[in-house]
């Protein structure tokens, strides 16, 4: 498992906070890596040939253009360096939306419908 310390739209724990996190683990007996990688790209470049586990919504900001100086070329090369070279896989857990009632989940033209509802295409 990891936890960042760093979080790029919520900003950084504090260490009341952290440490609580963390016992989660250790009264389980559970391996932790504590980092301070608020990008899930930048921890698969630091923990390569991981799977990391995350929910639908963290999936779908994972794709904001925005954390990729708002250019789709670095976010699709972003992508492709991923999936080739570093060995990343995301396992994500989809969720009941409350307001409409049905079940949000990851389909396989998901990337390129967040992708194009972004730059309008």
């Amino acid at each position: 498992f990891e936890l960042s310390i760093n979080n790029k739209d919520k900003g950084s724990i504090d260490e009341k906070e952290l440490i609580s996190r963390i016992s989660q683990f250790k009264h389980r007996n559970l391996n932790l890596i504590v980092t301070q990688v608020p990008m899930f790209f930048e921890k698969a470049k630091l923990i390569r040939n991981s799977c990391f586990a995350i929910g639908y919504d963290t999936y779908v900001r994972l794709l904001n253009l925005k954390y990729y100086k708002n250019d789709i070329k670095y976010l699709i090369s972003e992508l492709q360096d991923q999936q080739q070279n570093i060995g990343t896989t995301f396992a994500v857990a989809g969720r009941l939306n409350a307001i409409t009632k049905t079940f949000e989940h990851i389909q396989d033209s998901m990337v390129e419908k967040i992708i194009t509802d972004q730059i309008g295409e």
